[in-house]
Parts: C-alpha cells; sequence; structure tokens
C-alpha cells in the first residue's frame, strides 16, 4: 500500500472523501464558484424566532418552548389599532405586556414590530397623508416610553404589498412614514436598533428595494431588512438562499454607493412550510434546511441578524402551507426543526472563525473553529434533498459533523 492510499484512508476515517478535494477524492466536482475568505466572528449573528403573540395569534405557553431553544430573541407586534384602542387613548394591550415581561424574565431581546394601518385614520389605509403620519407617529413613541426595555424596532411591514383596497405601498411614502418616525424611536431610545420594513422578496428584483436605497433610506435607519423565502423557486434550497443573498448584497452596495457597502443586513423573515403538495418540505428536511441556512447565513457577509418563521405551527390542515412553518406543533410540541436548532445554537456558541470550504454540486462543506480550540466539520449534499438518495459521497440533506481537532486542555489539568 502506498504513503498516499495509507494518508487517504486516515483521512477517510475522519471525514467522507467529498471534502478532501478533486487530488484524492473519488469522484470531483467543479466548486460553484471560489469560496469566500474565511469569516472572523468579532460580533455575533444575532439569531431569534418569529411570534405572534401580540397580534393573539399564539398561546403563551409556548413561550419556555422557544426560550429552552436558546434563541438570542423574538420578533414580535404591538399593533397600532390595538394600542390606539379607542382612538385617542393609548395603552399598552395586555397581550403585548405578557410577552414583553416573559421575554425580560428570560433574557430575550425582542425585535418589535410597529405596524399596521388603524381604521381611525385614513379609513384603514396606510398612513400615507400628514394626519396619518402623525398618528402613527404617537403611537410609535409611546410604545418606545412604555417598554423600556425593547432595544430593536422595526417600523412597518411588507409596506410594498398590495393592501386590502388593491393598492401596492410605494417606496416615497414609506420614506416619507420613517423620515418621521425614525427621529422620534431614536430620541426615546438613544442606542436602539432602528429597521425599516422587511422587504418581501420579489422586491428585490422589481425596482423596489433600489428605489428605497437611492430615496436615502440608510440615512435613516440602521440596515436593511429582507423576507427571503424561496420555497416557490424551482431550488429552493439554503445554498441558493446563500447565492442570492451575496449578490443582493453587492446590489444594495451599487444602489447607494455611499452607504450600502458597509450596510448591514438583517434577515427578518426566512422559513420553509412542512405542509404537503406544491412548495412544500417534510419536517425533517424543513429541519435540515434551517440547519443549513443558519450555518450558511454565517457566511453572508454583513448579515447581523436573522429571525425563523415562526414559532408555531397554525392549524393541522395538511396542505395548508400557511400552517405548517413553526418549530413546535399546534399543540406546541416540538418538530425536527426545534430539536435541530437547540444543538446547533448550543454548538455555535463557541464559534470563533468559519469558512466555507466546499461548494460542489453534491458536498457542502463548512469549517468551523472553536474558542476552547476544537475545528468542527459541517458536510451535507444538496442533490439529496429531494430524491432522498445517498450520493456518492455517503452524504444526505442533513449536515454531518466531524470533529477534526479537540479542545485544548484546561490550564492546570492534570497529564
Amino acid at each position: 500500500m502506498t504513503a498516499r492510499h495509507v494518508l487517504r484512508r486516515t483521512l477517510l476515517q475522519i471525514v467522507p472523501a467529498c471534502w478532501l478535494g478533486p487530488a484524492i477524492a473519488a469522484t470531483s466536482m467543479v466548486p460553484v464558484s471560489a469560496p469566500p475568505p474565511p469569516v472572523l466572528l468579532r460580533d455575533r449573528l444575532q439569531i431569534g424566532v418569529a411570534t405572534h403573540y401580540g397580534m393573539r395569534g399564539e398561546s403563551i405557553k409556548t413561550f419556555n418552548a422557544m426560550a429552552d431553544m436558546g434563541v438570542d430573541g423574538l420578533r414580535d407586534e404591538a399593533y397600532w389599532d390595538h394600542v390606539e384602542s379607542p382612538p385617542g387613548t393609548l395603552n399598552i394591550p395586555k397581550q403585548v405586556a405578557t410577552w414583553y415581561e416573559l421575554a425580560k424574565r428570560s433574557s430575550l431581546q425582542p425585535l418589535l414590530l410597529l405596524s399596521y394601518t388603524h381604521p381611525a385614520y385614513q379609513n384603514g389605509a396606510r398612513p400615507t397623508t400628514a394626519a396619518g403620519r402623525d398618528g402613527f407617529v404617537r403611537y410609535a413613541a409611546f410604545v418606545a416610553r412604555a417598554l423600556p426595555g425593547v432595544r430593536q424596532f422595526q417600523i412597518w411591514n411588507e409596506w410594498e404589498l398590495v393592501s386590502k383596497f388593491g393598492e401596492p405601498g410605494l417606496a416615497e411614502n414609506y420614506l416619507s412614514l420613517v423620515r418621521e418616525v425614525a427621529p422620534v424611536l431614536r430620541a426615546e431610545r438613544p442606542s436602539a436598533l432602528v429597521l425599516p420594513a422587511g422587504v418581501h422578496r420579489a422586491g428585490f428584483f422589481n425596482g423596489y428595494l433600489e428605489s428605497l436605497l437611492r430615496g436615502g433610506l440608510l440615512g435613516m435607519v440602521d440596515g436593511v431588512a429582507l423576507h427571503t423565502y424561496r420555497f416557490s423557486e424551482p431550488d429552493p434550497s439554503p445554498e441558493a438562499w446563500y447565492a442570492e443573498m451575496r449578490r443582493l448584497g453587492d446590489r444594495i452596495a451599487v444602489w447607494d454607493p455611499l452607504r450600502g457597502p458597509s450596510a448591514a443586513l438583517y434577515v427578518t423573515e426566512m422559513g420553509f412550510p412542512s405542509h404537503r403538495g406544491r412548495h412544500g418540505v417534510t419536517p425533517a428536511l424543513q429541519a435540515d434546511y434551517l440547519e443549513r441556512c443558519l450555518l450558511l447565513a454565517l457566511l453572508v457577509p454583513r448579515l447581523r441578524g436573522f429571525w425563523w418563521y415562526g414559532l408555531r405551527d397554525k392549524g393541522y390542515v395538511p396542505w395548508e402551507s400557511e400552517h405548517h412553518y413553526g418549530l413546535l406543533e399546534p399543540d406546541g410540541t416540538s418538530k425536527p426543526s426545534s430539536l435541530r436548532l437547540k444543538v446547533l445554537l448550543e454548538r455555535l456558541r463557541g464559534v470563533s472563525r468559519v469558512e466555507l470550504i466546499s461548494q460542489q454540486a453534491d458536498c457542502w462543506a463548512v469549517q468551523l473553529e472553536m474558542a476552547d480550540g476544537s475545528v468542527w466539520l459541517a458536510q451535507w449534499s444538496p442533490a439529496a434533498d429531494r430524491s432522498g438518495a445517498v450520493t456518492h459521497t455517503e452524504l444526505g440533506p442533513r449536515p454531518a459533523w466531524s470533529l477534526l481537532r479537540a479542545p485544548r486542555p484546561f490550564k492546570g489539568a492534570k497529564r
């Protein structure tokens, strides 16, 4: 047996052949693109879950389950028409006060969503007049004042979508709203993170996001908020998501040459529904996609926050996609994705450096260096997503983890 064969056998005992590259792998493929440089995680990516306690759409009994997953925070709401009820009177609704106190008790950072319309202003249309904006500003200032533990705000949600009146939200009207709301939030909470409305993925390509950025959005807020669902695309995979995020970052730099190149990105909604039928994934593949998305999110330049949508399935209708985004079943029991998220977050807490070292068509590999000196390798095969087949690399859609280097011993440990 040659020295090369000995080396190959030794390495294969540690990791599957796909990671070893074309020099010694059984079959090699051309990478999709050159791997990006390693990322030093000096600023850790914030990872949260989108919830609906504020709209009375979530049982508070699920809060402990979410906190147990190890996420950094939640994204929830205090809706305008709930806060200003009756018109002219501002109060924090009981359901908002409840989730807010639970978040503080669990040390979870809320990203507070400020939206939507109010029937007493502009007949329930978006606040696009001076009177409508004034009403929204009063509501936003009150919420910030009444909930001092909130350090992150988001102004509206998917403004560009067609309203119940059949009208899309225009970029110029949204910029006018942010121009008035953002300074008020900063006055109430000078150190707060102020984000714009999450832009639906269609807005990435139809000129809407470009109009916001060319109109000066980044001069008023602290980053770009994105809703990056792509489950209806021909390639819905996390790997396609990652490639699109990198391209989008490049476009943002072009649309705002002054602030865009350094703009922070926040994915305030991302997920995959596990319903039966068109565009649905199995609960197992939903968990695989979650794990792969988060691993790749660590590598997206300037990505500072990622909120998975959502916490709990809304119903049991098998073919209804809106019923099956959750990490939990409707009764609060765990789905595979919630169990996987907990394990993954426990590992990611110690990451100090991450590198994408393979983008082969049937093998992606991410190497993570940990603060304790250990090195882990996560590998998976996007080619196995739909068929469930095992590729020549013996990888499936679920990331397989290998310990490449053991942790450093504690100082003073006995030899």
